[in-house]
């Protein structure tokens, strides 16, 4: 259930969350939301606490609450529906507010609209806190133990945190990053010891943290050489306590860094890894009456408007006074309040500037705007106008950042370091609205800031959802609570094809465990419609792509208002962009990866695309031949061991089942592939060798056959390929390349293995065989099929002791040698190293192996395949052995090379490529979405859009301005001409060709400055010659080329030639070709094409009938015949690849010359043809 979250944080993170108890004051937007992605990450227990009684305007913020709840105590209200997001966390409501509830938790969070002098009170208390223990002498002692204390103020377009941990909160881990691995190639003995290294095979290439601390391992020699050294030191470098803290100095060598002194130390004899050592830190938090007159250092969330964190730092103290002096917050958009805050923030202000006056040289000084123009009057006033409304999409944004700070209480993260403070203010109408007076409505909060037509705006849209997990489940809630898609109007098409799993529930809100197996989509709408009376999304469960075209047609896509993509795949995020693109509809995309997200808001003709943007790619790949011979990380043997599940479960039923439905056109299909190249038919023998094997192993099948069969492969893999590998690269081989000796083979990434013998008293070994075992056994239907999620299946047969009876009475297979896979590098490193028996078989006829595996397979005619049944990998279920044999042949894998070992969870979230996502990264992105949302509604300039990006693990925050379209234009340079066209007079001195003598390249855009956005349009279907008469004379371009997927010459058309062209058919050749040469009707040009065309109608008997030009076919007849397109239903059709140059009248800007375009290659938007 939490293995997406492990991901993320880590096991040891999770467990401290169970252990938490969690009191929430406010179940505003704010609230709930924090309140719903605590329970999510299995928090022990989450207390509530907000009596008042619901009114209409809480059900746009509140998710637990319908137009029924109305005057119930809202704390009341959300238990129940919040409770059923995790049964294993108990939450309930507290009746009143005491420091004697408070002191029953952990950690208190407030998000209510608290004065000022009861926030300071609560903040006291809390780090105030102490516990009565029995000291070490026995006798009773108060030991300080703080209530982490979180305040969350949000108002319009602003929002605080502040968060406050004690002053002693150690930070294991700053940023949850995995520990960087890097392996060593050399480590001098200086004062200052040099460390050369390289990076592994998979892992990242990126910097390791400037002072960092790393501990060494497998490093060989290096060994202390006196008393005082090993008394710092340890035995060896590998052994030394607390790790070795690095530095760099100015000069070095890239893929270096420092370690201090190793002159005490033995030479480097080679090998060895180090990793990133993370080191606990202790931080002093200070309290909030502190922070309030001297924050800081504040975190930067504005790169656009500097400094704007320190103003609004102003405006909510100025805020909070107001409150204090009135009783109530600001009144929504009432300009006297307003101005009574500007007042209350510039009394403030220079009680600052007093305060530090008085108090020169102090470490921490008061707040100070003066080196920022004093107090900025319209970020104050913008704060106060709406400081009594609650956003949805704030709210769902904050509810995610105090959820993480949550789980920084156990030590993982970096906190925030008192005061956030983030704004969205460029999302507000630049001026007021006439129409935000409240009307009783679930809208009011959104009518107060943006306006009465905003809100019907919302509720008209057209949109649709692509994706129906974590991001589509936030989406579809604060879709129904901002009433987006709600009005008469209004649409909103929900697609996903997958199902939910039980791993969804963790962050995937609107999913229940009566939900799991059934269709995603389906289940989050009808979960979601509850929240919203107005809210009807249509759920579908199909993929959006190519195949889906005929259901997601031009008028789906016409009709649209916009794209809401929640999706995590980068092909199916390609598509949909690219869809908007072709239909100008604007996008909303967004992403997460465990603690980290971004938003990308896409408009039509004002930011790039998605595609565009740049930074959208998924990770890189191990290579191969790390796979297979050369492991050198625990990831590594992971992978590997992925792979041989599927070549041991998978592939070889699949292929026998296969095989026994027809074996002679199975055996007839291998006999033609035997006949191809050495190399394919080499890497078919394992194949079938394997096929092999398992057929017999499924004749009378029974435990004891499949644990002889698990055997075989144990020593398969884990021996036998290793002796292959070190016969072949025994461990004094060195690289020799054009005779030059460039080191030993086995170095760097290249560790040399020791083969296994099985030994019953290893449980790696036992664990294997007995998942290995259990596997085969449901493979070839010796037990009974397996349910899921039952750990009592086969539980008479799952100690280490059970199976090592079996073995007892196996057979350990011979050696056979068998010809080693290389490739690339390798294989030019291995040239003329073969020797022994592995050589001889790598110099075997790999086509007769084959044949007589063919024979062998054969005999097996008549298999009956209805018992076998491949394995469906499931990385879920931690009974089904699926992941035990994963873990177990990953261990044995990483013994082979000394490799440290893997263990269960791991070995999960490897295998199973478990992206790292959590529901606090997911609410905060899905927020910030909105906010997207509602300027595109407003038609907002492209100024007032941001990009974001978001790391929750270490209080990161940047948002910058959309890019422009990439625009293409005219553009001259000076390119070499062919030498050919050169004479000795425009070369100088130098040989270089002369600046004189280069020529111009002139490319041409039209239209001028056409990014993606822009398009030509064929308003009507027409014939091919049309077309071409079209763009002369519209755009003054001519067509020059155009091919199709059937004819990739449509333009300029072939040539079509009457039948009475062509010569009798009884005619020789000769004969034929001087008719054709005398023919005045084929033009000199076309006369071997007609000979040729004559030729083959004289094989075939029948003369070429009439032909039609394609210039006389229509654009549609040629999209269907030529181009494979359908054309029924559409109403707007891409002419891919129509290339045009410039005729004398083109000219794109009125800066260019007429006639200087004619004949060159001219750049032009995509092309459509418009159908009525």
């Amino acid at each position: 259930k939490y293995s997406r979250q492990i991901a993320t944080m880590g096991l040891a993170a999770v467990r401290k969350l169970v252990k938490m108890k969690v009191l929430i004051v406010g179940m505003g937007g704010t609230g709930v939301e924090t309140a719903k992605n605590v329970i999510l990450q299995g928090t022990r227990a989450v207390t509530l606490f907000d009596p008042a009684p619901t009114e209409m305007r809480d059900l746009g913020v509140n998710f637990c609450l319908s137009e029924a709840d109305v005057g119930k105590p809202r704390d009341g209200v959300c238990v129940p529906k919040l409770q059923e997001l995790n049964k294993e966390c108990l939450v309930s409501a507290a009746p009143e507010l005491t420091e004697a509830v408070v002191a029953d938790h952990t950690i208190l969070i407030i998000t209510t609209p608290m004065p000022k002098n009861e926030l300071i009170k609560w903040n006291e208390f809390c780090r105030s806190f102490s516990v009565t223990q029995v000291d070490a002498s026995g006798t009773l002692a108060q030991v300080s133990a703080p209530i982490s204390f979180m305040y969350c103020f949000t108002g319009g377009a602003f929002g605080s945190v502040f968060v406050d941990l004690g002053d002693k909160h150690m930070v294991l881990d700053p940023n949850g990053e995995r520990p960087m691995v890097r392996i060593v190639t050399e480590i001098t003995n200086d004062e200052e010891g040099l460390v050369r290294f390289v990076i592994p095979d998979g892992e990242k290439a990126e910097s390791l943290p400037e002072g960092c601390s790393i501990e060494f391992e497998d490093v060989e020699g290096m060994f202390c050489t006196d008393e005082a050294t090993f008394e710092t030191n340890g035995v060896n470098i590998n052994k030394r306590p607390g790790g070795w803290r690095t530095y760099r100095k100015k000069g070095d060598p890239f893929g270096t860094l420092r370690i201090g002194d190793t002159t005490k130390l033995s030479p480097y004899m080679g090998g060895g890894t180090f990793t990133e050592k993370k080191t606990p830190t202790e931080v002093k938090f200070r309290s909030l009456a502190s922070c309030t007159t001297h924050p800081g250092e504040l975190p930067m969330t504005d790169l656009i408007n500097f400094g704007s964190e320190y103003h609004q730092h102003v405006a909510l103290q100025a805020t909070l006074d107001f409150q204090v002096a009135h009783g109530k917050l600001p009144t929504p958009n009432s300009e006297e309040d307003a101005d009574a805050v500007l007042a209350l923030a510039h009394k403030f202000v220079n009680a600052m500037k007093a305060f530090n006056e008085s108090t020169p040289n102090a470490s921490i000084p008061a707040i100070d705007l003066e080196m920022m123009g004093g107090v900025n009057e319209d970020i104050v006033k913008k704060f106060a106008r709406h400081s009594a409304v609650e956003l949805q999409p704030l709210g769902a944004f904050f509810g995610g950042v105090l959820a993480q700070e949550v789980v920084k209480v156990g030590g993982k993260y970096t906190p925030v370091p008192g005061f956030l403070h983030f704004s969205a203010a460029e999302t507000v109408p630049d001026t007021p609205p006439p129409d935000t007076a409240p009307v009783g409505s679930r809208y009011d909060n959104l009518i107060s800031v943006f306006g009465a037509k905003f809100v019907s705006d919302l509720g008209n849209l057209k949109y649709f959802m692509v994706g129906c997990g974590a991001l589509g489940c936030e989406f579809l809630k604060n879709f129904a609570l901002n009433g987006i898609t709600c009005g008469p109007g209004g649409r909103l098409t929900v697609t996903d094809a997958d199902r939910v799993e039980l791993s969804n529930l963790a962050r995937q809100f609107l999913f229940r465990e009566d939900t799991v197996g059934k269709p995603k989509s389906t289940s989050a709408c009808a979960k979601a419609t509850q929240m919203n009376g107005g809210f009807t999304p249509e759920a579908l469960e199909m993929f959006v792509g190519p195949k889906t075209e005929d259901h997601f047609n031009d008028e789906f896509w016409q009709e649209l208002d916009g794209v809401c993509n929640a999706l995590d795949n980068m092909e199916a995020r390609f598509y949909v962009d690219a869809q908007c693109v072709k239909y100008s509809k604007p996008l909303l995309e967004s992403g997460t990866m465990g603690t980290s997200g971004n938003v990308d808001p896409v408009v039509p003709y004002k930011t790039k695309t998605y595609r565009d943007g740049g930074d959208a790619v998924e990770g890189g790949g191990i290579p191969m031949c790390t796979l297979r011979n050369f492991p050198h990380l625990i990831d590594h043997c992971i992978e590997w061991s992925r792979d041989q599940f599927e070549a041991i479960f998978v592939k070889p039923v699949k292929r026998a089942k296969v095989f026994a439905e027809d074996p002679e056109a199975f055996l007839q299909d291998l006999g033609d592939k035997a006949k191809g190249d050495a190399s394919a038919v080499a890497k078919l023998i394992p194949d079938v060798a394997t096929l092999i094997n398992t057929l017999r192993s499924a004749q009378g099948a029974t435990v004891e056959s499949c644990a002889q069969l698990a055997f075989d492969y144990f020593h398969a893999l884990f021996r036998d390929k290793l002796v292959d590998l070190i016969t072949l690269y025994p461990k004094d081989a060195r690289v020799v390349k054009d005779g030059v000796d460039k080191g030993p083979f086995w170095s760097e990434k290249k560790k040399f293995p020791t083969p296994a013998e099985y030994d019953p008293s290893d449980p790696v070994h036992a664990q294997f065989m007995l998942s290995t075992t259990h596997l085969i056994g449901q493979m070839l239907g010796v037990h009974t099929p397996y349910g899921g999620d039952d750990p009592s299946y086969l539980e008479d047969k799952r100690s280490n002791e059970w199976i090592n009876g079996v073995v007892a009475g196996l057979t350990v297979p011979t050696y056979v040698a068998a010809a080693v896979e290389v490739e690339g590098e390798e294989k030019e490193e291995g040239e003329g190293d073969e020797k022994g028996a592995a050589a001889a078989v790598a110099k075997a006829d790999p086509t007769e192996v084959l044949q007589g595996l063919l024979t062998d397979l054969a005999s097996f005619r008549g298999t009956d395949p209805a018992r076998l049944e491949p394995a469906d990998f499931e990385k879920d279920d931690d009974y089904n052995f699926h992941i035990d044999f994963v873990t177990a042949a990953s261990n044995m894998r990483a013994a082979n090379y000394a490799i440290p070992p893997t263990d269960f969870s791991k070995a999960k979230l490897v295998a199973g490529k478990i992206i790292p996502a959590i529901a606090t990264t997911t609410a905060a992105v899905t927020g910030l979405v909105i906010l997207e949302l509602f300027k595109m509604v407003q038609e907002k300039p492209i100024g007032d859009f941001r990009n974001r990006q978001i790391g929750l693990a270490v209080n990161n925050f940047t948002s910058f301005e959309p890019d422009e379209p990439v625009k293409k234009t005219q553009r001259v340079k000076m390119v070499e001409p062919d030498l050919s066209e050169l004479g000795p007079e425009d070369f100088d001195e130098t040989g270089k060709i002369k600046e004189s003598s280069l020529r111009e390249e002139r490319t041409a855009a039209y239209p001028d400055k056409h990014s993606c956005w822009d398009k030509l349009l064929v308003p009507n279907d027409c014939t091919l010659a049309e077309l071409v008469e079209h763009f002369k004379q519209e755009h003054k371009l001519q067509v020059s080329r155009w091919g199709l997927k059937n004819d990739p010459f449509v333009y300029p058309p072939k040539p079509v030639f009457d039948p009475a062209v062509f010569p009798a058919l009884d005619l020789p050749k000769n004969k034929a070709f001087m008719a054709i040469r005398g023919d005045g009707r084929v033009p000199q040009k076309d006369k071997m094409t007609v000979l040729a065309a004559w030729e083959k109608a004289k094989q075939t008997g029948e003369l070429p009938k009439q032909g039609k030009s394609t210039l006389e076919m229509t654009i549609t007849e040629l999209l269907a015949e030529k181009g494979g397109v359908t054309i029924e239903g559409r109403k707007m059709l891409h002419l891919e690849g129509i290339s045009f140059k410039g005729t004398a009248g083109t000219q794109p800007t009125e800066d260019t010359p007429a006639g200087s375009l004619e004949g060159q290659d001219i750049e032009v938007p995509e092309v459509y043809l418009v159908l009525a």
